[in-house]
């Protein structure tokens, strides 16, 4: 057997697992942010022993072999790494891409159901809000497509939402569903938030205003959140109807499974059915949070085993 690895690198964490011949697994977490290039990143990550083979999740889009963290300064090259490396094969795949080639696998204990019918066969759909939101589409046939839906212009739903958007419209120009969705922009809804409501904002990190919100011990970060949520399913909902997902649409990242029962308990379901003449259609459509953070982290394990043949 040989030694293979993976690597799932967001812009705030980079997460790494080493599989050796024997079959033992070693973990390793880096601060992105503490490395001046993707190869002094990888190879911390990989510690001694190096690997046979390497699959690189990015949270940015791959072009022939290539990626940049969209969130980050980091450029990776498939080439490089396997130069510098000595490593025999290495492969970069979109984070969400990693994550969707694991969805299918999940079991009842990994995922939390908030709505909708049991799985079913058939294209699922991802969305992934973290440090940014990433997409992928995942068919049946066992591929993933990525996506780079959380770059669309965000679109709001309800007369709040349009005051808040013309808010942030004024201080980004294009406001995307990444600007909302993700954890600064979760930062911005809140800023919007208070500049709607005429109250003064204060110095919040987003995990301030999430606490604050579920707790319900600040009005203003509660609407944030509500919002957040609704505008989630919103995301989720348009994802479902563009790509077919009748497989059920899976949340990932890191902020749905720290608000999931405010989640259960908002408006993310009832949004997510709004979709006039297709709400019959992903009525029965199960949504679901992915509580295990380490799935992408499973899914480029799975891609390097497949990769090392």
């Amino acid at each position: 057997m040989t030694r293979v690895a993976a690597a799932d690198i967001g812009a705030t964490h980079a997460r790494f697992r080493v599989v050796d011949a024997a079959g033992a697994a070693t973990e390793h977490v880096c601060a992105t942010g503490d490395y001046a290039d993707a190869v002094s990143l990888v190879a911390a990550g990989l510690g001694d022993g190096g690997a046979d083979a390497l699959c690189v999740a990015v949270g940015g889009p791959v072009t022939g072999g290539s990626a940049r963290l969209t969130n980050g300064a980091l450029e990776f090259d498939e080439r490089t790494l396997a130069r510098e490396l000595d490593i025999g094969r290495v492969v970069l795949v979109n984070d969400l891409v990693a994550l969707g080639t694991e969805v299918p696998h999940l079991d009842a204990a990994s995922l939390r159901t908030l709505g909708g019918a049991a799985a079913r066969t058939g294209t699922r759909a991802v969305l992934a809000p973290g440090t940014g939101l990433g997409m992928a589409v995942v068919p049946g046939d066992g591929r993933v497509l990525p996506s780079e839906g959380g770059h669309a212009p965000f679109a709001p739903a309800d007369p709040l939402e349009q005051e808040l958007l013309g808010v942030l419209a004024a201080e980004l120009r294009y406001v995307s569903w990444e600007d909302v969705l993700s954890g600064p922009g979760i930062g911005n809804l809140y800023r919007a938030v208070c500049a709607v409501w005429g109250a003064a904002p204060e110095e919040l990190t987003p995990s301030e205003v999430t606490e604050r919100g579920t707790s319900l011990a600040d009005p203003v970060c509660h609407q944030t959140l509500e919002v957040y949520c609704a505008a989630l399913g919103n995301a989720a909902g348009a994802l479902c109807v563009t790509s077919c997902a009748v497989g059920g649409v899976y949340l990932g990242g890191g902020i749905p499974p720290r608000i999931a029962d405010f989640l259960a308990g908002s408006g993310f379901r009832r949004r997510f059915e709004e979709r006039g003449r297709m709400t019959d259609y992903v009525r029965d459509i199960g949504t679901a949070i992915i509580l295990d953070a380490a799935a992408g982290l499973a899914g480029a394990l799975r891609t390097a085993r497949a990769l090392a043949g």
